[in-house]
């Protein structure tokens, strides 16, 4: 029943920020997680999503190994996929991205709240009604491009 650290919902936890039960490490959700931003149960490791995975960034159950999807997989695959095609890990993990990848909003705030023009330029008033829309992945790639100036699409 008791957490150390902050920010944990659930019990027995063990760091900060996460939510469900026997959790070591930090930002994990599920329960018996061992590592970070682990999002399921019993993985070890960080960025695991799924169950049973070991190793890191594996999406699916019972993982060995690091990037992997699927199920029961013990290799650590040497090939990523970028726009449908296969791409060298390595070669991706030291490509240069356009800054303006980093724009891409999938989420738009709408305020509800009549008041929210008035409410705007007053810093000590900042509880704000506001609906939050979902954007195609498409519709925002586009919207960011737009707004990128020639330096971020270099």
């Amino acid at each position: 029943m008791t957490n150390m650290g902050r920010g944990n919902t659930g019990d027995w936890n063990i760091g900060n920020n996460n939510t469900g039960d026997w959790n070591t490490g930090h930002n994990n959700t599920g329960n018996n997680n061992t590592g970070h931003w682990n999002t399921g149960g019993v993985n070890t490791g960080d960025r695991n999503t799924g169950y049973f995975n070991t190793g890191n960034d594996n999406t699916g159950h019972w993982n060995i190994g690091n990037r992997n999807t699927g199920f029961f997989n013990t290799f650590h695959p040497k090939e990523v996929y970028c726009f449908n095609k296969p791409v060298d890990y390595d070669e991706y993990i030291n490509a240069q991205f356009p800054k303006w990848l980093l724009s891409i909003q999938m989420v738009e705030a709408i305020p509800t709240d009549p008041a929210w023009e008035r409410k705007k330029g007053k810093p000590s008033i900042f509880s704000v009604q506001q609906l939050l829309k979902k954007k195609d992945f498409k519709q925002a790639c586009r919207e960011a491009f737009s707004k990128a100036t020639p330096e971020d699409i270099e």
